[in-house]
């Protein structure tokens, strides 16, 4: 559930899917 968090020291919901993952 941290992995979302580690994507780029944010930490919003994944399911949004922002463009921040890619």
């Amino acid at each position: 559930m941290a992995e979302n968090t580690r994507i780029e020291g944010i930490a919003p919901p994944v399911r949004t899917r922002l463009p921040y993952r890619r």
